[in-house]
């Protein structure tokens, strides 16, 4: 399994995997002291370390972080989109700590921070020393040109329908 982290500065994280955990994601935990992240699968599974620390200058960003968005990528193509929550280990950070379980599919969050993403690194490699893996799991792609299944196309289209609109106004005077 090999995990990228994409960040947008003041508009989130996202972590890609090229293949799906063995069990079911409950949570993403960050060392803040390491630069490390944990999958959390709760009582399934232990937690699993991600085995590349965060570059330093993204880290002291992602205190502020609650949640991430992460998608599967399969052949290229993005096959799923979900929201999840962000635990702190950090005595200091504890207080932030979504209590919550995962939110369920977000693809309208993990495709605004791919068009949009300052940053962009590895943060798990099956296989650390193999060269071959050390470039990002989307190939030659740009972030923002990264496909998505038909589904995830839906959805995304069903979830920017199900979103209100609204229509600026200007303050009208009541006479």
């Amino acid at each position: 399994m090999n995990v990228d982290l994409f960040f947008r500065n003041g508009g989130g994280l996202c972590f890609l995997f090229d293949e799906a955990p063995i069990s079911p994601l409950q949570a993403l935990v960050y060392d803040d002291r390491a630069y490390q992240f944990y999958l959390e699968f709760g009582h399934d599974a232990p937690s699993f370390l991600l085995n590349i620390p965060v570059h330093s200058d993204v880290a002291e960003h992602l205190t502020a972080y609650v949640r991430a968005h992460v998608g599967l990528i399969d052949a290229g193509v993005i096959k799923e989109a979900l929201n999840m929550p962000v635990l702190h280990m950090a005595a200091h950070m504890s207080a932030q700590n979504d209590k919550s379980t995962a939110g369920g599919r977000d693809v309208t969050g993990l495709h605004d921070i791919l068009n949009n993403c300052h940053f962009a690194q590895a943060v798990h490699r099956a296989d650390v020393g193999d060269e071959e893996q050390a470039s990002s799991i989307l190939g030659e792609v740009q972030p923002n040109l990264a496909a998505f299944s038909p589904a995830m196309q839906q959805a995304l289209r069903a979830e920017r329908n199900s979103r209100p609109q609204f229509e600026p106004s200007a303050p009208t005077m009541n006479i």
